[in-house]
């Protein structure tokens, strides 16, 4: 399961996700993991837009908004719509398209401080299907053990969690849960008042494999990608 963080501070928003990203082969057997950033900047409206399901989504749904929406707010207003209109034209070339979880995050410019927004397409974990809710923060994967491998500590509300100094501990403990799919790297958005950075803080090319697939190449390519990068 993809790790999709969204953590506000008085001073900035930070969003802290894994790059591991799987995706088929174009109707050839198996499916292929690659990494992936799942985040892509809205700087015109100091925002961020995350996405948790398909790879093919954000892209699309990221493309939709840069071009409709001019402000944070109506960005944040309209996140439901966009989210059910995007996923309704891909379902008809991809009927089976995974369920999605959407994170807009950053400063709106009628109101103080921070903000996040969150937008699914299911009703797995609760909010009802392409209605926008503003959230104080997204923790997941969370199987109920986060805080206790975390040090006892609750991620959104304590404030000695440190995003900037603490996010590849954050993944490495959603990574160790049963069901915590997450690898590739640790990136780490930070959107403050004036600025937007995004890093990758943590390689893990050591748990990085792909899927067998029977497509010769792939994994000699992989290995190519990571050796170009050289120590980390």
């Amino acid at each position: 399961m993809t790790a999709l963080n969204a953590i506000l501070r008085p001073d900035a928003a930070y969003l802290i996700t894994d790059g591991e990203s799987r995706q088929s082969l174009g109707g050839l057997p198996g499916s292929e993991l690659a990494p992936r950033p799942k985040v892509l900047p809205l700087p015109h409206m100091n925002a961020a837009l995350a996405s948790r399901g398909s790879a093919a989504l954000l892209p699309i749904l990221y493309s939709r908004i840069a071009h409709l929406r001019s402000t944070f707010e109506e960005a944040a207003a309209f996140l439901g719509t966009d989210l059910q209109d995007t996923v309704t034209g891909m379902r008809q070339k991809m009927p089976d398209l995974a369920m999605h979880d959407v994170v807009l995050i950053g400063w709106p410019e009628s109101r103080d401080g921070p903000e996040c927004w969150l937008a699914v397409d299911h009703s797995k974990w609760g909010p009802p299907a392409f209605e926008a809710i503003r959230v104080s923060g997204v923790v997941s994967p969370d199987d109920g053990s986060l805080a206790e491998r975390m040090g006892g500590r609750e991620v959104l509300e304590d404030s000695t969690f440190d995003p900037e100094t603490e996010s590849a501990a954050l993944i490495e403990a959603q990574g160790a849960m049963p069901a915590g799919c997450v690898g590739a790297f640790v990136q780490l958005t930070t959107i403050r008042r004036d600025r937007i950075e995004t890093r990758i803080v943590k390689w893990f090319e050591d748990q990085f494999e792909l899927q067998p697939t029977g497509v010769e190449g792939r994994q000699s390519r992989r290995e190519e990608l990571f050796q170009t990068r050289g120590d980390r």
